[in-house]
């Protein structure tokens, strides 16, 4: 699995942070000219410029006066201020994408802007106002949208594992991918230069109690935002609705009636922000006006609590039936579009879907690496022989000896008929050509035993390597190589390793690796 670090500096379908956002922040770092500086940045860009004056203008911070100019806002709001609404409308801007499969933009938007109002009117009602409030709030799940371009279908797994489990999203995401949003988050806000007083709230966000002492409330605040922020957007209501009620009583002696009160002038204020953010929404209600309505159709109905508990739960199982029979029809379909149905390793498709991508980051990022195309010896006659049912198994079990042989970032796969491939990230061909060698050797070593026939099975092996300046320039070429590669092994008698090296652009050469058992000197051809 992929590691933080990986995501953050070398994700090619990652959005990079704008050349605007950068001139913020390096405008905010200067002293007697950052009231100067931040308004030419700002007002630079007439979109943002536009969305900057909305905000300001709106119920959101209710100015005694209309502002038409950015200086005008900078001396009403502050630098802090007006730094933090720009940098959200950049970032937001950014990481806007299309709703693909379970993940949907739309909604994470939605939650994000009332997650940042929220955690601006928590600190409000405790009385620790700060300006850095919204736009923490507004932006502390965005590692959750880093996992989606990062990760694709695995982003959607963890969705559906939260639907299934009723975990937490970051502790589903710690079980798949060892870290979580919260991280990753953090570490991509280090990258950017973002101020620690948003970087560490976000890091602990979840985990509120675990942050440092001097940053307790701040990640106090935004976990509080989320969950009123979840409060209008999640399906358990009542019980978020409780969690913070009980929070804001124990950590800051905030009675219910307020907490109701501040939880109901999010809706109000969000509205407006919805269409500053372009984020297609219909107007927020606030949540005492919710339960209301839902009580009032409750009589309606006449319903009694005995109905509703057996509806809901007789609901909620149907509900986690189907959502298990999806996830495992979604497995079969992913297993039968990515894997060989016999031996169960990647199939043709997956494999050159595979080397392209690994082909394009070697170019990106000038690694080398290599492939290996596999052929089992005189497969015809041992079909011939004894039948395609021990053919299979003969399959199965070589498929079988390269996987447990290969290492877990090695891709292997059935290339058709009896052919495999191995494509071998970050390996140069003298490492290539020895592995296939041990692979030769395990094969030749492992015992076929089908019907009391005992087997020997050997297989011939051609290797090729990419190497940045080399002579290999498309996957075509390298395919190509690691086959003529091939040829020459079974032509020089099977059960051999070819390599051919193709680093230098002047010339190439081939040479037959020498079996353990062979008493000659490497060949040159």
């Amino acid at each position: 699995m992929r590691s933080i670090t990986d995501i953050i500096e070398r994700e090619p379908r990652l959005p990079t942070l704008p050349v605007i956002a950068i001139e913020i922040l390096d405008a905010v770092r200067e002293d007697s000219s950052s009231f100067t500086s931040l308004a030419k940045v700002v007002s630079s860009d007439p979109g943002i410029a536009a969305k900057v004056l909305k905000v300001a203008n709106s119920s959101f911070y209710g100015l005694s006066k209309k502002v038409s100019t950015i200086p005008q806002a900078l001396s009403m709001l502050g630098l802090n201020v007006l730094k933090n609404i720009a940098l959200g409308f950049v970032v937001v801007d950014s990481m806007k994408g299309s709703n693909h499969g379970s993940f949907d933009f739309d909604l994470f938007w939605r939650r994000a802007v009332t997650a940042g109002v929220a955690a601006e009117s928590v600190s409000r009602l405790i009385g620790s106002q700060s300006d850095e409030s919204f736009v923490s709030g507004l932006l502390q799940d965005i590692g959750i949208v880093v996992m989606h371009f990062s990760f694709g279908s695995y982003g959607e797994y963890v969705l559906d594992e939260k639907k299934i489990t009723g975990l937490p999203m970051h502790v589903v995401e710690q079980n798949v991918f060892g870290f979580d949003h919260q991280e990753l988050g953090m570490r991509l806000f280090e990258k950017w230069g973002f101020p620690g007083s948003v970087i560490i709230p976000v890091q602990f966000h979840h985990h509120h109690h675990d942050a440092p002492e001097a940053y307790q409330t701040a990640a106090t605040i935004l976990h509080l935002g989320d969950r009123i922020s979840s409060i209008y957007h999640g399906r358990n209501n009542p019980e978020a609705y409780r969690l913070v009620c009980k929070t804001l009583k124990q950590s800051c002696g905030v009675d219910e009636e307020s907490t109701s009160r501040m939880i109901d002038s999010v809706a109000e204020r969000c509205n407006d922000l919805f269409a500053c953010f372009d984020i297609r929404a219909a107007d927020m209600k606030p949540y005492s006006q919710i339960l209301e309505e839902a009580n009032a159709e409750l009589l309606k109905l006449n319903l009694s609590y005995a109905q509703l508990a057996a509806q809901y739960q007789q609901e909620k199982e149907r509900a986690e039936k189907l959502a298990c029979s999806l996830k495992e029809a979604n497995e079969k379909l992913k297993t039968i579009a990515f894997r060989d149905g016999l031996t169960g390793v990647y199939n043709k498709s997956q494999f050159f879907t595979a080397l392209e991508y690994e082909f394009d980051r070697g170019v990106r990022y000038s690694r080398p690496f290599s492939l290996l195309i596999i052929d089992i010896d005189h497969f015809k006659q041992l079909n011939d022989l004894y039948g395609h049912r021990t053919g299979d198994f003969v399959l199965q079990k070589v498929a079988a000896t390269l996987t447990e042989s290969l290492r877990s970032t090695d891709v292997v796969a059935r290339y058709g008929g009896d052919e495999f491939s191995v494509i071998l990230p970050e390996t140069s061909l003298g490492a290539a050509t020895q592995l296939a060698e041990r692979l030769r050797m395990a094969m030749e070593h492992t015992p076929v035993i089908v019907d009391r026939n005992h087997i020997v099975v050997t297989i011939s092996i051609g290797v090729s390597e990419y190497v940045p300046g080399g002579t290999a320039n498309s996957t075509t070429q390298l395919f190509d190589t690691a086959d003529q590669a091939l040829y020459q092994s079974k032509n020089a008698g099977r059960n051999q390793v070819t390599a051919i090296d193709s680093s230098s652009p002047v010339e190439s050469s081939a040479w037959i690796h020498p079996r353990a058992d062979a008493p000659e000197e490497t060949t040159k051809t």
